[in-house]
């Protein structure tokens, strides 16, 4: 039997393939990371997206037999603006290129099935910096691990 694996890094590699394979969406930003650099480049959009690294969790999740799991992720999305539509844009792009589209994400993730995606909720924050806006949106996506063979 093929000993369990944690879906979670392959499925965030799976977004991020999918996330920055996207002209639209990275037309809107300076790109998506696991954490931003120290720097934005000159002339990049003003506005970025990174995994919430801490806001990353997996359920066990048994179907037919198989090893699965429910991951819940957060991608929060920050921009340099005084107002949060911006990074409503943003984000609306990622939801419509994530939620209930499994047949999507499922070809960049490596060693599991993705097979269902569900846009669970937004947070919109204000930063102390007036200029900033942050906003979290977080994704359960349920996966079956692939049987080695």
């Amino acid at each position: 039997m093929t000993p369990v694996a944690d879906p979670s890094i392959p499925v965030q590699r799976g977004i991020r393939s999918l996330l920055t394979a996207d002209a639209e969406l990275m037309a809107m930003v300076a790109g998506v990371w696991d954490e931003p650099p120290e720097r934005i480049p000159d002339g990049a959009p003003a506005a970025w997206v990174v995994f919430g690294t801490k806001q990353t969790t997996t359920d066990g999740d048994g179907v037919h037999g198989q090893h699965s799991r429910q991951v819940i992720l957060a991608l929060d999305t920050w921009t340099r603006a005084r107002s949060s539509l911006p990074g409503d844009r943003v984000a609306a792009r990622i939801v419509a290129l994530l939620a209930r589209r499994p047949e999507a994400l499922d070809p960049h993730v490596e060693g599991h099935t993705v097979w269902r995606i569900v846009w669970e909720d937004s947070l919109s924050l204000d930063d102390e910096d007036r200029e900033m806006r942050h906003r979290i949106d977080r994704f359960r996506i349920w996966t079956a691990q692939e049987e080695e063979r």
